[in-house]
């Protein structure tokens, strides 16, 4: 590939070859760092250009990609295997027994008429002892149950009563089993609810506010003449656990977070875990307060007697135990105080 070049040259120099001393030699000076070749400057903002396309693609892409739809093999796997889990749920957690699926699904599949006919054919065989032929009994009842029920009344309004009262009995029939299976589905899906909210939710909640925790927390902050002294205490591996086991998995944390709002539910959980460490740390923190004044206390310690009288070191000693009583249960840090005043 040929470039044109970009510098211009001077054909007629003046002595000395220094070249033309007008405006072209002032152009040059203007010109002296070299330019992006044509070529090569429309190829980048060409590169550039397809960098744009390509990363919008990719965008629309993300955002338009749909998960593989199931088949319908799939999809009957996963009702089957969610019909066992059930059925494993209510049987374990005693809300029905398996005889009872059985029976429920038994009932289920047969019709109104039919299921009530059933205890109707026993009834009608016992009012009718005489009608010894079977197929003859059977006849009798069904005619006898479709008057009783209006089946085939032409009156269609004496029809719809006696199909009502057909539907009330059926379901009387499959109450004691589907009330069964009824609350264990209930259940079921309360559980499975509270696991998803749990696994989704509450999970990523208790993680943030793991991370939250502070690699130090405040025990106290005392005076020291005019400044302000803070008392820290280092937070370990260990006291993470021990927070993350006695306050984040736990069921009563969690239906807090469920029935609360994470914010709330979080800042309430943060300050009840920074009360934890700082009464776990007690001992720390007061050792960590008693060992700084009593170092305070061997650098005062020298000029104590020269510079104040006694009773001036005994009135100074009462206004600054009023500052300093904030740990005076500590019998250490009482005589760790004594001997700083």
């Amino acid at each position: 590939m040929v470039f044109k070049s970009r510098f211009y040259y001077n054909d007629g120099a003046n002595e000395g070859g220094g070249g033309d001393s007008g405006e072209g030699s002032q152009s040059n000076e203007n010109n002296d760092t070299p330019q992006i070749p044509e070529e090569i400057q429309r190829q980048l903002e060409e590169a550039n250009q397809l960098k744009a396309e390509l990363e919008e693609l990719r965008a629309f892409r993300a955002a338009n990609t749909k998960e593989p739809e199931k088949s319908a093999e799939e999809i009957a796997k996963e009702q089957e295997i969610e019909k066992v889990n059930f059925r494993k749920f209510a049987v374990e957690n005693d809300y029905a027994k398996d005889e009872d699926f059985v029976q429920f699904e038994t009932l289920q599949q047969k019709k109104d008429a039919e299921l009530v006919f059933e205890n109707y054919l026993k009834d009608f065989k016992d009012e009718n002892p005489d009608i010894t032929d079977e197929k003859e009994l059977r006849e009798a009842a069904e005619e006898d149950f479709n008057k009783t029920y209006k089946l085939t009344s032409d009156n269609e309004k004496a029809k719809e009563k006696g199909l009502a009262k057909l539907a009330k009995e059926a379901a009387e029939i499959r109450t004691p089993y589907s009330s069964k299976i009824e609350k264990a589905k209930g259940e079921y899906n309360t559980k499975k609810e509270l696991a998803s909210t749990y696994e989704k939710k509450f999970i990523p909640f208790t993680e943030e506010v793991k991370k939250s925790i502070p690699s130090k927390v405040v025990y106290s902050k005392m005076k020291d003449g005019e400044t302000e002294v803070s008392f820290d205490i280092e937070v370990t591996e260990d006291d993470i656990k021990e927070v993350e086991e006695k306050f984040l998995k736990n069921h009563k944390t969690f239906y807090q977070f469920k029935e609360g709002k994470p914010d709330e539910v979080k800042s309430k959980l943060s300050a009840k875990i920074e009360s934890y460490l700082i009464a776990k740390k007690r001992d720390e923190g007061n050792k960590k307060i008693a060992d700084y004044f009593e170092g305070r206390g061997v650098e005062k310690g020298s000029t104590t007697g020269a510079d104040s009288s006694f009773a001036m070191q005994q009135s100074s000693m009462r206004r600054e135990a009023k500052v300093l009583t904030l740990q005076d249960s500590n019998d250490k840090m009482a005589q760790a105080r004594a001997r700083f005043n």
